[in-house]
């Protein structure tokens, strides 16, 4: 015992600035992940806050263009007459199929060109499709996936 009792000074004079290095090591990683963290989270903040902004101009722009009697008269001169023949044009093409008749049921003709493949289809999405909701990954899921 006598032994042990002049060795543990020793002992705790050489592991003690060890297991102070290691915890400060630790503290600092655990404040640099917190850090990084806070950062991530205040720049999604930020673009999300951008995103609202620019998002109440847009729809603030289109209450202004879809009000206006130009815009609904195009709308349905141009768009309905653009979705009636894609309509027909996309049951004449199921109702044709060797799934149900074969053959050519309602005789719908394809449009000329690229106006079909191209330009009715811009049309079509223009009136019809919703832009997608989601921009992309976050800097917080962006810091997550780095972390692992």
């Amino acid at each position: 015992m006598a032994i042990l009792a002049l060795i543990m000074p020793l002992i705790s004079g050489i592991l003690t600035p060890f297991v102070k290095a290691w915890s400060d090591y630790k503290r600092t990683q655990l404040t640099t992940t917190e850090a990084g963290f806070v950062a991530a989270t205040a720049s999604d903040a930020e673009v999300i806050k951008a995103s609202l902004t620019a998002d109440v101009a847009d729809n603030a722009m289109k209450v202004q263009l879809y009000g206006s009697g130009i815009y609904r008269f195009v709308s349905w001169f141009v768009g309905a007459a653009v979705a009636i023949h894609f309509g027909l044009v996309f049951w004449a093409t199921i109702l044709a199929s060797k799934f149900l008749f074969g053959r050519d049921v309602l005789g719908v003709p394809q449009a000329p060109g690229q106006y079909g493949a191209v330009f009715e289809w811009a049309i079509i999405s223009s009136f019809f499709i919703v832009r997608a909701v989601h921009g992309g990954p976050s800097d917080v899921s962006r810091w997550l996936n780095k972390k692992q």
